[in-house]
């Protein structure tokens, strides 16, 4: 049985969980420009450098690490760099013994390394935001998560479906492997629609793009204020511009602190054994919060609630600390960096540095979960909302229930529909669902909960079997392929009694793993935003068994008997087999985030 590695001493405290069950939503708003494209043009330096050093240090009136990068520079892309070498800021570093405290965006850079780094500017100082990896002399190019470059699509890298290279972090998953896509419905269906790049990867693996045409690219969209055209799976090459760079020499000394590459932790820190295994947790996390705002705290019990369905286990993988006098629980407690404890909050920039942890302008998110570990095991999590966003329901919603992902080993998935995807602002609100973490999510803590149980005690994990089918309004552009995430649509919006329209970007999931029977998904036409069976059906398909998950493009026909008028479209799962949550098996089609997540009205003609 799981136990709680960092309960309190204080005799007046205690652990509680609430199995916060799926029940109807809320709203969201707008967000930057997604990819490659967008960030080059909003960095304020984007370079070709090798790193000469990193220096680990804390910051006198923190109480999280912080790395200073130094680069030399091999070729500035956009911005400027007044000499030779420049720093760059990082939150997140190593300890002398080997352990490690992190953000889920902190980067883990080796020195002699090459790479093409993205930062900003806060403050005076630089900080980084993007790096891709450079390697074999600048003929491949991998994006942070270790995944080779083949293309480039609507701005967004495209990339092979698994890692070839390291990740770039200090917290890693287990490895696990993808989830099938299930076959299509019974009834004709197609792919999904001008995936050109993503086709041609399913077909196999492709000649990376080097780094020349990635410098190439990174300059037209600087020039263009726009993606540039397309680069697609075997068009890839490039100039291949000073492709061995110089090599590095010592940096002048601009840092003082400890640098974790001079002086290593202990024999086995940071190995590859460690990178097989991931990082992982062995216990519930029960949280201290600060969230004095009742609707903050009304909320969060169901993000708690998405991922305590996982599991059987007494107290779930989140708890929460309660005062044992009156069981009532501890909201208004201030968390403190790496004191031992879990703690939860929105905290203002003030109380972020009275807390000892970076500020929002450093971090740059509406979210953030530090991570503090030893030899792979997860210590601490400490999870911050920013106080920017916390009062949009469905916003806030999403980005705590992303941060509880992070705080259970999960990295960004930018290649598959999930939660974990960088930048939930892109993500619609859910239609009639309080529960926002994705197949895919769920997936990857199953893997890490089995290693557990596999691996460091058996029985540490009762893992929950359970079915659980859902549907969203959005499905990703290109699974398997770092991309985007895109609002299913209608095409066309006007349609003629009788005619037919195609549904482009479907996406159906089981987030359970047991196997739903007679899955049916129906499309209708409703006079008002509640789709419901008693509406216009326009036409229904069928899985006898849907095990994973499955996108793609289906046509639709307008029955004759529909009155001319405008309507809103919508969607419904079904299954003959007990769910766990139901309130997940409805969609509506919304416009993107750019409009507000606008309902789409369709017009009948």
């Amino acid at each position: 049985m799981a136990q709680d590695e960092n309960r309190s001493d204080g005799a007046r405290e205690a652990d509680h969980v609430e199995r916060a069950e799926d029940v109807p939503a809320a709203t969201v708003g707008a967000g930057e420009e997604a990819g490659l494209a967008g960030q080059v043009r909003s960095a304020d330096l984007v370079a070709d450098v090798n790193l000469a050093q990193g220096v680990t240090y804390t910051p006198g009136e923190l109480r999280v690490l912080r790395t200073g990068y130094v680069f030399r520079v091999n070729d500035v892309i956009r911005g400027e760099v007044p000499g030779e070498y420049v720093t760059v800021n990082d939150t997140g570093g190593v300890r002398p013994d080997g352990s490690t405290v992190s953000t889920e965006r902190s980067f883990r850079l080796v020195p002699g390394e090459r790479y093409v780094v993205f930062a900003d500017r806060v403050g005076g100082e630089l900080w980084l935001r993007e790096v891709l990896q450079v390697h074999d002399d600048g003929a491949v190019v991998a994006d942070a998560s270790g995944r080779v470059l083949v293309g480039f699509q609507e701005g967004v890298p495209l990339a092979e479906a698994e890692p070839t290279f390291e990740a770039l972090r200090y917290v890693r998953p287990v490895a696990r492997a993808s989830a099938p896509m299930e076959g299509p419905p019974d009834e004709a269906s197609e792919p999904l629609p001008d995936q050109q790049g993503g086709a041609a990867l399913e077909a196999g693996r492709h000649a990376p793009v080097d780094l020349g045409a990635v410098v190439d690219y990174l300059r037209a969209a600087q020039r263009q204020g726009s993606a540039p055209p397309d680069v697609l799976p075997g068009q890839g090459g490039g100039s291949s511009p000073s492709a061995a760079g110089p090599p590095v020499r010592e940096p002048p000394h601009n840092i003082e602190g400890h640098s974790q590459e001079s002086e290593p932790g202990p024999a086995g820190a940071g190995t590859a054994e460690a990178v097989l295994s991931g990082n992982y947790v062995t216990a519930f996390q029960s949280h201290f919060h600060f969230l004095p705002n009742d609707d903050n705290w009304a909320w969060s019990n169901h993000c708690r609630g998405s991922w305590n369905a996982l599991v059987d286990n007494r107290l779930g993988l989140f708890a929460y600390k309660i005062t044992t006098s009156d069981g009532q629980p501890i909201r208004d407690r201030l968390p403190v960096a790496g004191n031992g404890q879990n703690n939860v909050g929105v905290l203002s920039n003030a109380q972020m540095t009275a807390g000892g942890y970076d500020t929002w302008d450093v971090l740059s998110a509406n979210g953030v979960c530090y991570t503090w570990t030893s030899g792979n095991r997860v210590t601490e999590t400490d999870i911050l909302v920013n106080p920017a966003i916390a009062g949009d329901e469905a916003q806030f919603r999403k980005t705590l229930t992303h941060e509880y992902g992070h705080a259970l080993t999960l990295g960004h998935e930018s290649a598959r529909m999930a939660l974990l995807y960088p930048g939930t602002f892109r993500q619609p609100p859910n239609h009639t669902s309080l529960w926002y973490s994705r197949a895919d999510d769920h997936h990857g803590v199953r893997s890490m909960l089995d290693w557990v149980n596999a691996n460091v005690a058996e029985g540490t994990w009762s893992v929950a079997r359970f079915t659980d089918m859902a549907t969203w309004s959005q499905a990703h552009a290109a699974p398997g392929t770092t991309g985007n995430l895109v609002m299913t649509r209608l095409v066309p919006e006007t349609v003629a009694r009788g005619g037919t329209a195609a549904v482009q970007f479907v996406h159906v999931e089981n987030r359970g793993n047991v196997p739903a029977q007679n899955v049916r998904l129906t499309f209708y036409l409703s006079p008002n935003e509640v789709v419901s069976a008693g509406d216009h059906e326009l036409a229904s398909f069928t899985w006898n068994t849907f095990t994973t998950w499955w996108s793609g493009s289906l046509t639709v026909r307008i029955p004759t008997s529909v009155p001319a008028g405008q309507y809103f479209f919508g969607w419904i799962v079904t299954t003959d087999t007990a769910e766990r949550s139901s309130s997940n098996n409805q969609a509506l089609l919304l416009r993107d985030h750019t409009s507000g997540f606008a309902k789409v009205r369709v017009t009948v003609t």
